[in-house]
């Protein structure tokens, strides 16, 4: 075999390693396009359970101090917040969740023509033990989006679904 046929190979070879990288990264740029873009076009409800989602387990609230009120509504509780620090549960603010008013909570959650369902549940992956559950959605809803966080709850992991439909 001469050098001249053993450099055809080694080019070869290269260009194929090289080709095989390029579509790898074109197929992964393609793939997160898709992703990044598919979230944007999100239907307004889904976006919405995700969005309320979001600032139940990383926000205390506003005020922060909103489980503290007699009584909770939206004049004077802005946003509801379950969280004492990102991704942990307050006992007290769920507590207080709990007795609020439903029609209360929708309005503060932006869900005022939706209704939402709240699960916390502990120990889901072999027996769950659903620790609340407040609801105002309709067994017969048609449409549901469903958005669920991996939060702490008394040191232990718990899930947080929050569904919504209408």
């Amino acid at each position: 075999m001469g050098r001249g046929l053993a450099f055809v190979m080694d080019a070869g070879i290269a260009l194929m390693i090289f080709l095989v990288i390029l579509m790898s990264i074109a197929t992964l740029w393609a793939e997160t396009y898709r992703h990044v873009y598919g979230i944007g076009e999100m239907s307004p409800l889904k976006r919405r359970a995700v969005d309320v989602s979001e600032l139940l387990v990383k926000t205390g609230g506003d005020p922060i101090n909103w489980y503290e009120l007699n009584a909770v509504n939206d004049s004077n509780t802005y946003s509801l917040g379950l969280a004492r620090e990102e991704n942990v549960l307050d006992r007290l603010r769920l507590d207080k969740l709990n007795e609020t008013n439903k029609t209360v909570i929708n309005t503060i959650f932006g869900l005022a023509g939706e209704g939402f369902e709240l699960t916390v549940t502990h120990n889901w992956t072999t027996s769950p033990n659903v620790r609340y559950n407040i609801t105002t959605l309709n067994g017969s809803a048609a449409t549901v989006y469903t958005a669920e966080r991996i939060v702490l709850l008394d040191g232990e992991r718990a899930a947080l679904r929050l569904r919504v439909g209408r």
